[in-house]
């Protein structure tokens, strides 16, 4: 036993088994701190926060979601399901500001940028939610949030092809036309002579249109 301990010894340097030591002292402490601000997803599952959300009952899914992001303050999912909960309750610059927190603590998840989008939808910012829709797409294009995204961007696009009318609106017209039978009737060769003349007409149309509501 001690042989096979001085080959060790040997074979390890006295600073490498010192910089294990001190990854073990300043590591190890880490992990388990963010393994403390953070819940595991079985156990999410599981809060009486999501149970309340499920039934639709997100005024009370609100108290529990902001109970438990005091308790693990560092889980995204939390302040992601917080988000959708704002978002429902229509509380959309509350649930953008739940977003951000969402993403800064976990940037490259499909999920969230969907629901992060639906909020800037709610609130009315296309814009905004479009360039989330386009994470989504970078991330997950053939995943279940990417086919999502492609039909959010389907019912977010027409607004800009088809913009909401004005209030008022004129328009106009101008051509001419030729008549080689003015007095008869169009092509009504029974009652039509030879000796009937023929005309140009000019014309020149202007209308508007206001709406009052």
């Amino acid at each position: 036993m001690k042989n096979k301990l001085k080959k060790i010894l040997s074979f390890y340097p006295a600073r490498f088994l010192f910089s294990l030591f001190l990854i073990s002292s300043f590591l190890l402490p880490a992990i388990a701190q963010e393994s403390q601000n953070r819940i595991s997803i079985d156990e999410f599952l599981k809060t009486q926060a999501v149970q309340s959300f499920k039934k639709g009952d997100h005024a009370k899914a609100l108290s529990e979601f902001r109970q438990l992001s005091e308790t693990y303050p560092e889980d995204p999912i939390i302040y992601r399901y917080l988000g959708m909960t704002l978002t429902l309750l229509g509380q959309t610059e509350e649930a953008i500001s739940a977003f951000e927190i969402a993403v800064k603590l976990d940037p490259d998840n499909a999920a969230t940028h969907y629901f992060f989008a639906r909020a800037y939808y709610a609130k009315g910012d296309d814009t905004q939610a479009e360039a989330q829709v386009q994470e989504v797409l970078r991330l997950d294009s053939e995943g279940y949030y990417g086919g999502a995204a492609k039909r959010a961007i389907s019912l977010m696009r027409p607004k800009k092809f088809f913009p909401k009318p004005k209030r008022w609106n004129v328009f106009g017209s101008v051509g001419f036309e030729y008549d080689s039978n003015v007095p008869l009737e169009p092509n009504d060769k029974a009652i039509s002579f030879s000796t009937d003349p023929n005309a140009f007409r000019y014309y020149f149309s202007l209308g508007g249109v206001l709406q009052l509501a």
